[in-house]
Parts: structure tokens; C-alpha cells; sequence
């Protein structure tokens, strides 16, 4: 699944240019790279946790998901200014 991701994106950012126009299709670019960002800081939070203090799987994961939407809500904030 996610290694069809990178050629979807570029496929569907040369669409929005298109379209949409260059000033829309580089929000979209942003929106994509925070959250990659933001998915990388969870996958890393959440495989530390699971090693390092054996919680439930589930737990963790769900929890973790509040991580990620902090983080990347925190990074558009940032980046917004």
C-alpha cells in the first residue's frame, strides 16, 4: 500500500497544477509532507512503546493515533505562519 503512495502523489500533485493552479497544488505538497512527517514520528513513538514496555498492541496503536494528529496539527500550525 504505501509503495504505490510516493507515484500516486506525484501523479495526483501534476493534476492539481493543472487544474487547480501552482499556488493550490503546493499547499497540497505541504499538507502531504507534514503528514509523512507526522507518520514517521508515530511509527517510531508507537514501535519504541511496543518494544521497550510490552503494552497491548491495540492500546498503544489507538493512543498513538493522538500522537499523530498532534504532531501534524502542530507542524501546519508552525508551518502556517
Amino acid at each position: 500500500m504505501f509503495g504505490a503512495a510516493p507515484s500516486i502523489a506525484l501523479a495526483t500533485l501534476g493534476l492539481t497544477v493543472v487544474k487547480e493552479g501552482q499556488q493550490f497544488a503546493a499547499t497540497e505538497a505541504h499538507s502531504m509532507i507534514v503528514g509523512a512527517i507526522a507518520l514517521f514520528a508515530y511509527a517510531a513513538v508507537v514501535s519504541y512503546v511496543l518494544l521497550r514496555f510490552k503494552f497491548s498492541s491495540l492500546a498503544v496503536t489507538l493512543l498513538g493515533l493522538i500522537f499523530w494528529f498532534a504532531v501534524a496539527g502542530g507542524l501546519w500550525y508552525v508551518m502556517s505562519f
